[in-house]
């Protein structure tokens, strides 16, 4: 992702919202919560006020983490996270005539701890292989002149082991 910052700085921008987060342990030892944000960027580099790339509008997040009853060093945590699509134009050009489709991904964990000191843990992110839109690649017809936008996605899935031993 290219950004240009123009040297002068003639613009200004302007960002208002709101966010919230409730939290929620339900065994001692486990981290839930909830987030939502809403909230607007924008910029301005002349007469008219301009989407700024940073403005999702809207952004949910929760994350429920538990354990077995009887046993707490086996947890399991889930965490989901929706945003908003980003603004986005032609390169060069102060217009943001578009719009990425939503961010959404599901993430789906695993625990166990062996003591105090050693764990061993299992994440799948992106659980349901959901293809996100990083960024556009811009391609130009030189034929016609016209330009096109082409999605770079993120990754469709990721599985991670992690051992940890701490000294």
């Amino acid at each position: 992702m290219r950004v240009r910052y123009l040297g002068e700085g003639p613009g200004i921008a302007r960002v208002v919202g709101i966010d919230n987060r409730i939290h929620s342990e339900w065994l001692p030892g486990t981290e839930s919560w909830a987030s939502l944000s809403l909230f607007r960027a924008q910029e301005r580099f002349g007469a008219s006020w301009t989407d700024r790339g940073s403005d999702y509008r809207y952004s949910f997040s929760m994350r429920v983490e538990d354990a077995l009853p009887d046993n707490l060093n086996d947890k399991v945590y889930m965490q989901i996270n929706v945003t908003g699509g980003f603004p986005f134009g032609a390169p060069l050009s102060e217009d943001k005539d578009f719009r990425s489709p939503p961010y959404r991904r599901m993430d789906l964990g695993f625990q166990h701890d062996f003591g105090p000191k050693a764990s061993l843990g299992l994440e799948v992110f992106n659980l349901l292989e959901i293809r996100n839109t990083a960024s556009y690649f811009w391609i130009m017809d030189i034929s016609t002149a016209r330009q096109y936008a082409v999605p770079n996605y993120l990754t469709n899935r990721l599985v991670n082991l992690i051992f940890t031993y701490r000294l």
